[in-house]
Formats: structure tokens, C-alpha cells, sequence
């Protein structure tokens, strides 16, 4: 794990959607990793069957890389799932909000499985948020409670987990490399924020309200 730094960008015009998806997923190339760089923002997952590199930057949302170890494919989602502010006696919305976190790592081991993979030969990788604003951190330990759960329940097994400092860190995945390389990043800027409290903002006004 090392230490990075992340440009402000001048404008951002993320508009976070509801339910997770793959598509208008953002490519670009990368002159260090010197190939094709998929970058995921905040409720998005992409499937990989090229050489190409999966990127993303995670606050206090969660990322999960899963790697097929009998092809070449890979698979990223970054998501959190929506339990700020609920009350923990309330069973009713703290069962649709882990239901959000199904139907995300759902789409994308169906996406993989689709492509080839199989479901006994997956591994995963977790990489945790970080506590970096206050109403976020039900989310933050509730998300990692239920990957952990998840993947067992699916029988994949998690090779590597990255969890802290309280600092954002980049992620950038490759099939080539069972373990991907996450970076520590100096500050959590303005636009990372942005982009998560949006995120979650959708995910609660609609997901949770049914309104998809």
C-alpha cells in the first residue's frame, strides 16, 4: 500500500444511478500501467475479459475485486450500502438496504458467470472504507459486514482484505495480479465527497423508497 495524491477536478458532473450498473463505464488509457483503464465511480461494477486495468477510488464507500482463477476474467463493484440513519430496530428498512448490496454483487458475478466464469473458481479481494465524515460510518462497517457474508455464503474465498487509514485509497486491479495494488491517498478532496454523499443520497431516495 502506498501513498498518492488525487487532482482536483475542475468540474464533475457524476450522476449517480440507482440501481448498480456496468453501462458508459469510463475508459481511458493508462500511460503508467500502459494499457486500457476501466475507472468505476460510486454504483458502478465492470467485468474485464481483456488485459485491461480496473480502477477506482473509494472514501467511505467499499470496493470488491473478484478474479477467476481458470480465465482471464475480472470483476470490480463499488458500492455502500445504504443503512445511515436508520434505526437498527427498524428490520423492515435494514433488510431493503442489505437487499441493495445483493442485487449489486448479484449483476456482477452474474455478469462474470455470463462471460465464462465459473462460481468454484472465484477469489476476491475487499478494500474497505474509511470513517472520514461522521454520518457515513454505519455504512462503512455495515458494508464490510456484509461482503464478508455474502462471499462465504457464495463460497468465494477472500484472499486479501485493506481496511484504514482514514484516508481514501486507490484501487487499481489486474488479472495478472491476484493482489491489486491499493494506494493510500494524502486527502479526502471535495469532489471524492461529493460523489459518495450523491451515491448515497440516489441510493436512499430511490432504492429505498422502492421508486426504481
Amino acid at each position: 500500500m502506498s501513498i498518492a495524491t488525487l487532482p482536483e477536478f475542475a468540474s464533475d458532473d457524476y450522476k449517480p444511478q440507482t440501481l448498480p450498473m456496468s453501462d458508459n463505464v469510463v475508459r481511458y488509457w493508462d500511460p503508467y500501467w500502459g494499457r486500457c483503464a476501466v475507472k468505476l465511480k460510486p454504483g458502478e461494477y465492470a467485468v474485464s475479459s481483456a488485459e485491461e486495468v480496473l480502477v477506482t477510488v473509494v472514501g467511505t464507500c467499499s470496493a470488491v475485486c473478484i478474479r477467476d482463477t481458470n480465465s482471464s476474467l475480472t470483476g470490480m463493484v463499488h458500492f455502500m450500502l445504504p443503512i445511515s440513519g436508520l434505526s437498527f430496530l427498524d428490520r423492515s428498512t435494514q433488510f431493503l438496504a442489505e437487499e441493495y448490496g445483493h442485487f449489486a454483487f448479484t449483476r456482477l458475478i452474474n455478469s462474470m458467470e455470463e462471460q465464462g466464469a465459473s462460481r468454484e473458481s472465484l477469489e476476491a479481494c475487499v478494500i474497505g472504507g474509511a470513517r472520514l465524515w461522521r454520518s457515513s460510518a454505519a455504512c462503512v462497517d455495515a458494508s464490510v459486514r456484509f461482503i464478508r457474508r455474502y462471499l462465504a455464503k457464495k463460497h468465494i474465498p477472500v484472499v486479501a482484505e485493506f481496511h484504514g487509514p482514514r484516508s481514501p485509497k486507490k484501487i487499481y486491479f489486474t488479472h495478472s495480479h491476484r493482489i491489486p495494488d491499493v494506494r493510500v491517498l494524502e486527502e479526502y478532496n471535495s469532489t471524492i465527497k461529493k460523489r459518495e454523499q450523491k451515491y448515497l443520497s440516489c441510493v436512499r431516495s430511490d432504492w429505498m423508497l422502492q421508486s426504481y
